[in-house]
């Protein structure tokens, strides 16, 4: 009969019609997932590269401060070595005015 026929129609048409939205709809989402996937990328590699720059920044910092110890304990050891010259001589002058001799020669 046409009734069945006219009602089979407008059940194909529905199911066009519910395919083609579900199939938009789907596209869409791969296309959504892609784009965010590629941010995700992005972002992760921006992580990284921070990352690497502050371990970069750390290791210059750290290297510096033990150039700076370096030098500073280099400084110290020499004003050490020199205190203990200038005490050395010291000593020694008051040990020749004591014995009454010079460290001049006449």
């Amino acid at each position: 009969s046409w009734d069945e026929v006219e009602s089979l129609y407008r059940k194909r048409a529905d199911y066009v019609k519910i395919k083609s939205e579900f199939e938009k709809s789907l596209k869409e989402s791969a296309e959504r997932e892609k784009m965010w996937r590629g941010r995700c990328l992005e972002a992760e590699a921006a992580v990284m590269q921070k990352s690497k720059q502050k371990v970069v920044q750390h290791l210059s910092n750290t290297s510096s401060f033990r150039d700076t110890m370096h030098l500073s304990l280099g400084r110290k050891l020499r004003r050490i070595d020199e205190s203990d010259e200038i005490i050395s001589q010291s000593s020694e002058q008051r040990q020749l005015s004591y014995t009454g001799t010079s460290t001049r020669s006449i």
